[in-house]
């Protein structure tokens, strides 16, 4: 499993690997590092012992391909700094971020013209 201690660096990797649904991957692991004890669509979350005796949180994809780690507590409050400093600093709501890039996909799909099948 390719582990990630660098916030950018695992937003990064999750923006290649999700593509164009990759707000819907952002948002998941935002709701999920806000409650750990919850349950992500897109990932799960896992504590275990850091080497330095402390905790970390381990942010898993689905397949288990890759991770982030988080420092504990401070470092989950950092992670979800990052992420509204990243992609909401005005409004700092990732919850309006998500809603609006959902309705940018929603109003790019109804733009879509439909092909014609070839006559058989």
């Amino acid at each position: 499993m390719k582990e990630f201690y660098s916030y950018e660096d695992w937003v990064d990797y999750v923006l290649d690997e999700e593509r164009e649904f990759s707000y819907r991957s952002i948002y998941d692991a935002y709701l999920l590092v806000q409650n750990p004890r919850s349950f992500g669509v897109f990932f799960t979350i896992e504590s275990r012992a850091a080497a330095d005796g402390g905790q970390e949180y381990v942010l898993v994809d689905p397949q288990g391909e890759y991770a982030l780690i988080l420092a504990g507590d401070p470092g989950r409050e950092a992670f979800i700094e990052y992420l509204i400093s990243r992609f909401s600093p005005q409004e700092r709501d990732m919850a309006s971020w998500h809603q609006l890039r959902h309705q940018w996909h929603g109003d790019d799909l109804d733009s879509w013209e439909p092909i014609d099948e070839p006559a058989a």
